[in-house]
């Protein structure tokens, strides 16, 4: 799950918009006095946690990701009752109250290893919310891209599972899961780097998101309740 494009991560210390539509779903379904712990898979520079901790203040914190470069701005912050590392969170055996991964399952050939483990590391009653890009058409898509503006490697993480797929997967697992959709609120300038997502409106003002990988992607919150 290594990327050459942390650049996109590790000088933004502002929560992105579907960081903000997250906090608020865990808002409506958390008690404020939430003191167990939270682990967030793919957690980068640590910005979703840091805001987490202080709307819940009682709460505990653990982040994972493979950057040990983010890691190390993770660690930075100072955050209280905050543990991060770097590894693969398909070594980790604790389970959680609250389990949440952005953009990670786009980097997986198979998804159902990875969200299985997601699950299993989630207690009982507890929660686990995915954010990815899915494929509302029933059609599952495996992507290569080389960033020529600063790589010249094949990377990985723009992978798209349909709903489709994913709902019959998850049936078998016998868990309750919903999706929703993720709305883009705000208009995004394409950048110099054009890995970078993008927006364009259409005439009826909707805000479709793009990627300079030529695709359209569709945003989902899938959420889990064991």
């Amino acid at each position: 799950m290594k990327t050459t494009q942390l650049h996109t991560y590790k000088y933004n210390y502002k929560l992105r918009e579907h960081q903000k539509d997250m906090l608020n779903i865990l808002k409506n379904k958390i008690n404020k006095n939430f003191n167990g712990t939270i682990l967030d898979i793919g957690c980068a520079q640590g910005v979703f946690l840091k805001h987490f901790k202080k709307y819940f203040k009682k709460s505990k914190l653990e982040g994972i990701d493979t950057s040990s470069e983010l890691i190390n701005r993770c660690k930075k912050l100072k955050i209280l009752d905050s543990k991060f590392y770097s590894k693969d969170f398909l070594n980790l055996k604790k389970k959680y109250e609250i389990v949440i991964a952005a953009g990670v399952l786009g980097y997986y050939d198979d998804f159902k290893k990875p969200l299985k483990k997601m699950i299993s590391l989630t207690k009982k009653r507890g929660t686990l919310i995915v954010f990815s890009h899915l494929n509302s058409f029933n059609i599952d898509t495996i992507v290569r891209f080389r960033n020529n503006t600063n790589c010249n490697k094949w990377e990985r993480g723009l992978n798209s599972y349909s709903i489709i797929t994913i709902k019959k997967f998850l049936k078998k697992m016998k868990v309750k899961f919903y999706f929703k959709q993720f709305n883009i609120p705000i208009r995004l300038k394409p950048k110099k780097n054009p890995i970078i997502s993008y927006t364009i409106d259409t005439l009826k003002k909707k805000k479709i998101i793009l990627s300079g990988s030529n695709l359209r992607l569709e945003y989902f919150y899938l959420i889990i309740k064991k």
